[in-house]
């Protein structure tokens, strides 16, 4: 009886033993659920505002490069109108220009520019322009094969990537000074005409609007005003 005593005092604190070991309540439970729940949700929005910032540094990039390639690109074409080489200008030949003022046609109404000069790489007057097509939301560019000629319907492929960017305004207006006579007052059909007398300053305002189809809050409004490097001289 006595060697069995041990045992019996061991097996009661093994009952009460066992009788102290309990798990988690419901409310602990819940509690943590709670807590959980909270710090996944701060995870989460984080990731979301990485992913946005991300998504608008990358719209912002790109619709910045875009503009700035599509307005360089219009730019630079219009204040090569009229360009010849002088070393090249035979007395008394047509230089390829027609009456003098083919080199340059603006519809503003369209609105579409054909500019007409010498390219040094073909060695050749090519005439090149640019319209705006409402349909397409996008600026057309294009190779007329009259180098007089003021017809815009050979203009058909797109500047911009029409997937990505949206021109939604596309302005373009002439502005004429008679430098030879500055008294006198002249408008832009002086510099498209094929009888005038004087010498012409030429420049062309352009307002081009851009913006993002799958992301309206990314728009950009180009202001730009082209001087013509050459002066007209009918």
């Amino acid at each position: 009886m006595y060697d069995q005593w041990p045992w019996a005092v061991l097996g009661l604190l093994g009952v009460r033993m066992r009788n102290q070991q309990s798990g988690f309540t419901l409310i602990e439970l819940m509690i943590g659920m709670l807590v959980g729940l909270i710090v996944l949700s701060a995870v989460i929005y984080a990731f979301l505002s990485s992913l946005r910032s991300s998504k608008d540094i990358l719209n912002s990039a790109r619709l910045n490069r875009e503009a700035s390639v599509i307005t360089d690109m219009i730019t630079g074409e219009i204040r090569r109108a009229g360009y010849f080489p002088p070393d090249l200008v035979v007395s008394g030949a047509d230089i390829g220009f027609g009456d003098g003022t083919a080199d340059f046609f603006l519809d503003p109404s369209e609105p579409c520019v054909l500019v007409s000069y010498y390219d040094d790489l073909s060695s050749n007057v090519v005439r090149r322009g640019f319209r705006y097509s409402s349909d397409s939301k996008s600026i057309l560019y294009g190779e007329p094969p009259s180098i007089v000629s003021g017809s815009c319907s050979s203009l058909t492929t797109a500047i911009n990537d029409t997937n990505f960017i949206s021109i939604d305004n596309f302005e373009m207006s002439l502005n004429c000074v008679d430098v030879s006579n500055p008294a006198s007052s002249a408008d832009s059909s002086n510099c498209m005409a094929a009888s005038v007398n004087g010498v012409f300053s030429r420049a062309v305002s352009l307002a081009i609007g851009m913006s993002i189809p799958t992301d309206p809050i990314w728009e950009t409004l180009i202001d730009e005003y082209v001087k013509l490097q050459n002066d007209l001289s009918p």
